[in-house]
């Protein structure tokens, strides 16, 4: 009976499925829900903002919006899902905002090298003098893996219009996060202000457009000497797409990168080599990239005469691009996905060809060997809309080296599982060139709290096992229920489930 009963919570706090590694062909059916929301634009209204992460153990992270001011909706926050074994399994939502607010929306997220998580998002704030007004700011949360901070307001510009804050948020080699977000000013323009934390306090917000023109929809990204790198949307004829970038001390005069196509809403991102690449559009998808301070002549990657929008950009360690979009498609918008391979543009795919809307969609960062990651919200024509994840597969190099390496590490059958007092982990290293590898075994319970290391050690090749005996780091027996076992070979890695059942 108790085996049943934990069979079933671990099922009410996890969504299954499996996903498809296919190359050739992408299936609707092969998608995760890993959340429900009220609102269209629950991962982000722009193409610039990031709502799922992947840290260094391979751990798969995304935050989303449950609403905007829907009278129906339970509560309007900014949730947190996590999935420990590439998207196969994934948490119940962690509310991050934890707030009554009408309005938390437009989340953005990046993760740092302790793998704490950092997320900012735009919220309506009450104004205490006058309870039947108020405006927006722009708040900031992080995770240590345990617990998430309480919510700070780090922007104190007291927006009064319900458009701006769309925020951008990136990550130094110190830890300190960075942050850009467009604000409506007194004349009603739209200017971009920047923000970083130092370690200890949060700077004042400071104006970079700072002129008499709306510019909005900032995205930003860093390079491998934490040269900061902007890109931003200035509305007036023809709509440029405006450049920017901060060494530390100051930012450079913003500079037009393309200033010939209308309705731009650009999105950058660097590579291995420091080079910057960037894509914008409203209509139609265009491509630019930057090396040695030379801009090339935008490219339209998208091609079709229905609309395309929203374009978010990732790239692998390859230095291969990733690109999706929102097409409109009859009366419905699918989404879109090409990639560049360095040398040419691969055929535009429709990843979604379903009969309901596909929006808002969002590609994971960084790329890794196991997938790229994809979360949109599908079905804005109903009240309760759906966040999905689906995995997809790297270009063909990079799906040989991942199946190579995974043909030679697999965890295979834990025996006994279920358990009550002890189970034997098997795993099976073969055939590589130096016979040896490094090789850490952990487990972790279904928050994804680390519950105690096994093995961290070089192993010889062949087949090994270790045993757990169902206590934590500090010899506590550990309680009944579910928890993961993880097997990791260098940057590779394989999860099983285990079933601990006390008597």
């Amino acid at each position: 009976m108790k085996r049943i009963e934990y069979l079933i919570l671990f099922c009410v706090i996890f969504i299954i499925a499996k996903t498809s590694l296919a190359w050739s062909r992408y299936y609707p059916d092969s998608a995760v829900v890993i959340g429900k929301s009220y609102y269209d634009f629950a991962t982000g209204e722009v193409g610039g903002n990031r709502v799922s992460i992947r840290d260094n153990k391979g751990w798969i992270h995304v935050v989303y919006s449950t609403g905007w001011g829907c009278n129906y909706a339970d509560s309007t926050e900014i949730y947190y899902v996590f999935s420990i074994n590439n998207g196969i399994d994934w948490s119940g939502p962690i509310n991050v905002s934890r707030t009554d607010s009408a309005c938390s929306v437009e989340p953005s997220l990046t993760v740092d090298s302790e793998n704490h998580l950092h997320c900012v998002w735009k919220q309506f704030v009450t104004d205490t003098t006058i309870p039947t007004q108020g405006y927006y700011d722009l708040f900031y949360s992080n995770y240590n893996g345990i617990i998430w901070s309480e919510p700070l307001n780090i922007s104190n510009l007291h927006s009064v219009s319900n458009t701006g804050d769309y925020s951008s948020l990136v990550i130094d080699s110190n830890d300190n996060p960075h942050v850009v977000f467009d604000v409506p000013n007194a004349k009603g323009d739209w200017d971009i202000f920047y923000i970083s934390y130092n370690g200890t306090t949060w700077s004042e917000p400071y104006n970079i457009s700072n002129d008499n023109y709306d510019s909005a929809f900032p995205c930003l990204t860093i390079d491998s000497g934490d040269t900061l790198h902007l890109v931003w949307r200035k509305r007036i004829t023809n709509r440029p797409v405006m450049y920017s970038k901060y060494d530390g001390i100051s930012w450079s005069t913003p500079r037009v990168i393309s200033d010939s196509l209308m309705g731009s809403v650009p999105c950058i991102i660097t590579d291995s080599q420091d080079r910057i690449h960037v894509i914008f559009g409203g209509g139609e998808i265009y491509y630019t990239t930057c090396e040695d301070g030379l801009w090339s002549y935008p490219v339209n990657i998208s091609n079709t005469d229905s609309g395309s929008y929203g374009a978010n950009i990732s790239c692998d360690k390859f230095d291969n691009l990733y690109v999706v979009w929102e097409e409109k498609v009859d009366i419905f918008y699918d989404i879109y996905y090409i990639i560049f391979d360095g040398c040419s543009w691969t055929e535009v795919v429709n990843l979604t060809q379903d009969t309901v809307h596909s929006i808002s969609a969002k590609l994971g960062y960084p790329v890794s060997p196991n997938g790229v990651d994809l979360v949109w919200t599908s079905d804005p024509s109903r009240n309760t809309l759906n966040i999905i994840y689906m995995k997809l597969a790297l270009i063909q190099q990079t799906i040989e080296d991942e199946q190579n390496m995974k043909s030679r590490v697999k965890l295979l059958q834990t025996e006994p599982n279920p358990f009550s007092c002890f189970t034997d982990i098997r795993y099976q290293m073969i055939d590589t060139e130096s016979g040896l590898f490094s090789v850490q075994i952990k487990v972790y319970d279904i928050t994804g709290r680390e519950v105690i290391e096994l093995l961290n050690s070089y192993q010889p090749i062949g087949e090994h096992s270790v045993r757990w005996e169902g206590r934590d780091s500090q010899g506590r027996k550990a309680i009944s229920g579910v928890y993961f076992v993880r097997l990791q070979v260098g940057e590779f890695y394989d999860v099983n489930r285990l079933l601990l059942v006390k008597k």
